[in-house]
């Protein structure tokens, strides 16, 4: 009773006397106008205030296509092209054999980033269905996020690549860290399997960061 007599004066209902099932449903029906309306009253209408001030509100009024820009629904698709540009590369030096390979690698980057966008990225594995690739799953591999946030990422994601070897062995799966926003790109001769070792060690890594 305590508990619901502190609820009740807020809404200076605490000599509120029930005496029939009228009077309950009629507090009751205070109490829910109250919690699902009155309480954003003055929230909302220091929303709207603002929104005058800044000559919003009547925009909305004279252009009420502005409105859709308000009301949530699913994101568009991530196309190639904004993949591609939020990238920035980290060359080696001009004139280097290692900088003909990345640019050989950046060049395939694009036309992979295409193909996924046509939905040509597709994992094909014996006895499971085929896998199709997104450029949002790309993004999270690289990044962690699905989304380009509202106000960019900081720092802007980087391409690297990956030149050094392993134990002498040739890192052919692409590597990123999330953390500093780096995906490392493996150094392919052909387009055929830079696309195949992308694919397959995106989609079967698992776990962020690492192919």
């Amino acid at each position: 009773m305590q508990e619901a007599d502190k609820h009740l004066s807020l809404l200076g209902a605490t000599s509120t006397v029930i005496r029939n099932i009228t009077n309950r449903d009629e507090l009751l029906s205070s109490s829910l106008e109250y919690y699902f309306n009155g309480r954003q009253i003055l929230p909302l209408q220091q929303l709207c205030d603002g929104m005058e001030q800044l000559g919003v509100l009547q925009a909305l009024k004279d252009s009420p296509d502005l409105q859709n820009l308000f009301v949530g629904g699913p994101p568009a698709p991530l196309t190639s092209s904004q993949v591609k540009d939020l990238f920035g590369v980290i060359y080696s030096v001009a004139g280097s054999s290692r900088r003909s390979a990345e640019e050989r690698a950046v060049a395939f980057w694009r036309d992979w980033l295409v193909d996924i966008e046509e939905g040509e990225a597709v994992l094909h594995v014996d006895g499971q269905e085929p896998v199709k690739l997104t450029l949002e799953v790309v993004l999270a591999f690289a990044t962690g996020a699905e989304r380009i946030p509202p106000l960019g990422f900081d720092p802007n994601p980087t391409l690297d690549f990956l030149h050094d070897f392993v134990n002498n062995n040739k890192r052919v799966f692409p590597e990123a860290n999330t953390c500093a926003l780096v995906l490392r790109l493996p150094l392919h001769g052909n387009y055929e399997d830079f696309s195949s070792h992308m694919l397959s060690g995106i989609l079967q890594s698992p776990t962020f960061g690492t192919a």
